[in-house]
């Protein structure tokens, strides 16, 4: 059945590019982050990412979901302004990361910082808000410099640890992995709320989904052969 207009129409605005947000906070000892948040232009958060796992299988090409993948830059572009505090602060923040003279550095806990950015609809109500946590300067780019009349713009790849979209509920009941004791893979023992609870003498008690028993083969007279596989 085709898509109605009214359908469309009741899908509501389309969100901007334009009114977002990208706040950074004081990397202390160093610079205000108000500098960076007030004169960045652009920013291109890093995708969300899981990997595949590609089976060739009689002629077809089947892909299973693998591990979640994690891209370690974003990039964000300022517009410079009079005594160049931009280039100047970045260039400051990556003293300490790694030093132009001493090449030596502080620690992480003193230059990486967690920073967010905010997307509005066009009445100011918060649309989206993710956080980009452990961020620090890796490349810091000039703007061009020619004869035209145009501002001077900064290009900065920030690394990051890991994203995180506030507000969802992620699905947290499925498994919590234990890799304590651990003598080889460490995709190990799954522990859930709900499920057959076994006992093991290598990591005691625990709960397992019935899936995921019926898939080890694991029954309560050989969970201690199983396991010992791992631990």
């Amino acid at each position: 059945m085709a898509i109605s207009y009214t359908e469309i129409v009741a899908a509501g605005d389309a969100l901007p590019n334009d009114r977002h947000e990208l706040k950074f906070p004081d990397v202390t000892g160093v610079t205000e982050g108000k500098i960076f948040t007030i004169r960045h232009t652009t920013v291109a958060l890093p995708p969300i990412q899981i990997g595949q796992i590609i089976v060739k299988q009689l002629g077809w090409s089947l892909a299973f979901a693998g591990l979640r993948t994690q891209q370690n830059t974003f990039s964000v572009e300022f517009v410079e302004t009079v005594d160049a505090p931009v280039i100047k602060n970045l260039v400051k923040w990556q003293d300490i990361c790694a030093g132009f003279k001493t090449h030596l550095a502080k620690m992480k806990a003193d230059y990486a910082v967690k920073a967010q950015c905010r997307a509005l609809d066009t009445t100011g109500k918060l649309a989206l808000i993710v956080d980009l946590i452990n961020v620090w300067p890796v490349n810091v780019t000039f703007g061009q410099f020619s004869e035209e009349s145009s501002a001077a713009h900064v290009q900065c790849e920030f690394s990051v640890d890991a994203i995180d979209v506030i507000g969802l509920e992620y699905n947290t009941d499925d498994f919590s992995r234990s890799v304590s004791s651990s003598q080889s893979s460490p995709v190990l023992a799954y522990d859930s709320n709900a499920g057959s609870s076994f006992s093991s003498g290598s990591i005691g008690s625990f709960n397992i989904y019935e899936s995921v028993a019926r898939q080890l083969g694991i029954t309560s007279s050989n969970v201690n052969s199983i396991l010992s596989r791992f631990f």
